[in-house]
């Protein structure tokens, strides 16, 4: 593979973020001393995760077209590698990565390199504080929407304090003032949501200190369950329960603080926790699912899975005749 020039490297030095608000988040300036572009990036930590958003401030014109974001730690860890949307970027000037805190910690702070080029691997790169030329990296490590550990993940779904994204369903199973949670910086690893997301707080500007609300009309309460759980945990459970979500019912005149912003006061946990949402979600109905959100690595399944009871059918038939 031949190598890529970068189109842009930054260097981060932040000391670690508190778990709780309001020291779980902090604005970084930058200012590449190459092409004097200056940029923003927003570390926000959830929980052993570290959510890095990049957002270009001041580009003097500079066009970005590169997919790949190098997240290079300074303490001896694997590079990681993400992949990113050239689209967004030129859209937004904004770009986001989840990553594990310890990949990025270096004593008592963060320290790492954000390097956005062309190709997935880059053999070398200048470091832009002294131009000096680093030596070869270690060997990269790609970043997958599963790449935290079910047990967080898990914990993060269900987690009622943290979610900041509201999904409400226009035809559903369920009544319209049931609606279900999740994270931003979860989903925006699916380039349709990310998409989805960034239109929303643009045009709601309360999303800046409120939760999002995403109108979901195409897909089903339990369908959409189990969509959101292959999301968090890499996993498919077509029967899906309460207890593994945050699910709430919407109560009109209250108010109260929770995920950074103020939320209409909601019943949490109403539901039967062990008692499943439906019968379990078809193969098909799941497929659909992930044909409308792009999801590739889930639409693979489906269609494996849909192939394997095609084949058993046919055996049947055959038998039978």
């Amino acid at each position: 593979m031949t190598s890529s020039i970068p189109e842009f490297i930054l260097r981060v030095q932040y000391p670690i973020l508190s778990e709780n608000p309001p020291g779980d988040s902090t604005d970084i300036s930058l200012l590449e001393p190459c092409n004097k572009n200056r940029w923003q990036v927003t570390l926000t930590r959830v929980y052993d995760l570290l959510k890095i958003d990049v957002r270009g401030l001041e580009l003097n014109g500079m066009n970005i077209d590169s997919e790949y974001m190098h997240i290079i730690p300074m303490n001896g860890s694997k590079p990681i590698i993400a992949k990113v949307c050239p689209q967004t970027l030129r859209l937004y000037n904004t770009v986001s990565v989840l990553v594990r805190t310890e990949i990025v910690q270096k004593g008592d702070r963060y320290e790492f390199y954000i390097v956005q080029a062309k190709e997935k691997e880059i053999p070398w790169f200048f470091h832009a504080s002294d131009g000096i030329k680093s030596p070869p990296l270690p060997a990269y490590e790609e970043e997958r929407p599963s790449a935290i550990t079910n047990d967080t993940a898990s914990a993060l779904l269900c987690d009622i304090y943290s979610v900041d994204t509201q999904i409400v369903f226009g035809l559903s199973r369920t009544t319209d003032e049931t609606c279900i949670w999740a994270h931003r910086t979860i989903l925006s690893k699916y380039h349709t949501f990310d998409i989805l997301l960034k239109q929303l707080s643009f045009d709601n500007r309360s999303a800046l200190t409120g939760p999002i609300k995403l109108v979901v009309t195409k897909v089903s309460f339990a369908t959409f369950a189990t969509l959101l759980r292959f999301i968090y945990t890499g996993e498919i459970h077509r029967t899906s329960h309460p207890e593994y979500f945050a699910i709430s019912k919407f109560l009109k005149g209250n108010n109260y603080f929770v995920a950074g912003g103020i939320k209409d006061l909601h019943q949490w946990h109403f539901m039967d926790l062990h008692r499943p949402l439906s019968e379990p979600v078809t193969w098909q109905e799941l497929l659909d699912a992930a044909n409308i959100y792009k999801m590739d690595a889930l639409r693979a399944q489906c269609e494996a899975a849909l192939k394997s009871i095609a084949k058993v059918s046919m055996a049947r038939s055959t038998d039978a005749t």
